[in-house]
C-alpha cells in the first residue's frame, strides 16, 4: 500500500475515532479508546511525517484531538480556572480610590495626550521616559510654569534621540539619565527593568503614547505585555487602550472604554473562551490566528466578563474623562 493510501486511511480512521470518542471524553469506560486515539495520532505523525493540523484535519477535529492528547497526558479538560476576577484596569488611572494601587508611569516616544498625562501624573509614584519620549514631554507644555511640575525621575534608553537642550533642562532639574546600549531590548523593556523591586509586583504600569506611531513599535509594546504576564501593564494613547488578560476570570468595567473592542489571541491559541456583555459573545470557543479572532466587537453593557484558559489581548477604544483642572503640586511642595 502506498504512502498516500496510508495517509488517506490513517486520516479516515482518525476522523472516525475522534467522531466516536468526542462525545464520551468524560466517560471512564471510553478512557482506553482516548489513549488509543492519542497513540494512533502519534504513530501517524512519526512514521508517515503527517502533520495533524488544520492543513490535514478540520479544526473541529483537531480541537477534539487536542483535548484527547491533554487527557492522555493527565491534564483534566474541566480544570477550574483561577478566580482572578480583575476589575477594569483603568479605574486606578482615572478614578480616586480609598486604597489606591501603586502606579508607575512610562512614557514612550509618540504623542503624549496632555489631558491623560496630567491626570495620571499625580497618581504615579515614579515617572520614566523611554529615550526620545523626553522630547515629547518637554514639548507637551507651552510654558515653563507648567513644565516644571512634570519632571520625571528617569530617562532610559540608548539616548540617541534626546535633543541636547532637552537633556540639559531635565538634568538640571534632577532627572537621572540612564544610558543603556543593549540592542536586544527595546527602550520600553529597558524602562520596565527600573521597576524591578519588591513593590513592582503590585504596581500598575501605565505606558502612555503606546499607539499611533510605527507598527513595529506597537508590536514591541504588545511584546512587553507578554514578556511580563504577571505585571499589571496598561497601554494607552489618546483614543486606545490595551492590556493582557491572564488565564482566569475577568470583569472589565466599561466606564472609560468602548464601544468598539477586540479580543486577540496574539501570543498563542486560546483553548477556550467564554464572554458575557459583548454584542457578539462567545461560549466555549477556541481562538487562534487563521481561525477565530474577535475584532470590531462592541461592549453592550456596564461590564464585560471574560473567562479564558490562556493569555488573551484586550484592545478597545478609550473614553477618558475631561482634562485635569489644575497641575499637580511641585516635588518641593
Amino acid at each position: 500500500e502506498s504512502l498516500s493510501g496510508v495517509h488517506q486511511q490513517a486520516t479516515i480512521t482518525t476522523h472516525a475515532l475522534i467522531i466516536d470518542c468526542a462525545s464520551h471524553l468524560r466517560d471512564a469506560k471510553y478512557c482506553m479508546r482516548c489513549w488509543l486515539l492519542g497513540i494512533l495520532a502519534c504513530l501517524v505523525r512519526f512514521h508517515y511525517s503527517l502533520s495533524l493540523s488544520v492543513t490535514v484535519l478540520p479544526s473541529r477535529f483537531t480541537s477534539k484531538l487536542t483535548q484527547v492528547l491533554r487527557m492522555a497526558g493527565g491534564e483534566s479538560e474541566t480544570k477550574e480556572l483561577p478566580k482572578i476576577n480583575h476589575e477594569c484596569r483603568l479605574h486606578a488611572v482615572f478614578r480616586e480610590s480609598a486604597e489606591p494601587k501603586p502606579l508607575a508611569l512610562i512614557m514612550v516616544n509618540y504623542k503624549l495626550p496632555k489631558n491623560i498625562l496630567t491626570q495620571v501624573w499625580p497618581k504615579a509614584y515614579i515617572h520614566i521616559c523611554a529615550d526620545g519620549a523626553i522630547n515629547r514631554l518637554f514639548n507637551t507644555f507651552d510654558s515653563e510654569e507648567e513644565r516644571q511640575h512634570y519632571i520625571p525621575e528617569y530617562v532610559k534608553g540608548d539616548c540617541d534621540s534626546i535633543e541636547p537642550a532637552v537633556r540639559e533642562y531635565y538634568a538640571s532639574k534632577g532627572t537621572k539619565i540612564v544610558y543603556d546600549s543593549d540592542q536586544d531590548t527595546t527602550d520600553l523593556e529597558k524602562c520596565m527593568e527600573l521597576l524591578e523591586s519588591p513593590q513592582a509586583s503590585s504596581t500598575q504600569v501605565v505606558v502612555l503614547g503606546a499607539f499611533g506611531g510605527r507598527l513595529d513599535h506597537e508590536f514591541s509594546h504588545y511584546h512587553v505585555l507578554y514578556k511580563y504576564p504577571d505585571r499589571d501593564v496598561v497601554l494607552l494613547s489618546s483614543s486606545r487602550t490595551a492590556f493582557l488578560m491572564a488565564p482566569g476570570k475577568h470583569r472589565i468595567l466599561s466606564d472609560f472604554m468602548g464601544p468598539h473592542c477586540g479580543l486577540v489571541p496574539l501570543g498563542q491559541p486560546v483553548r477556550r473562551i467564554t464572554t458575557r456583555g459583548l454584542r457578539w459573545d462567545m461560549t466555549d470557543r477556541e481562538m487562534n490566528y487563521a481561525g477565530l479572532i474577535s475584532t470590531s466587537n462592541r461592549i453592550e453593557g456596564d461590564a464585560v466578563e471574560v473567562e479564558t484558559t490562556d493569555p488573551l489581548l484586550w484592545v478597545s477604544e478609550l473614553r477618558p474623562p475631561g482634562e485635569s483642572a489644575s497641575p499637580p503640586p511641585s516635588a518641593s511642595a
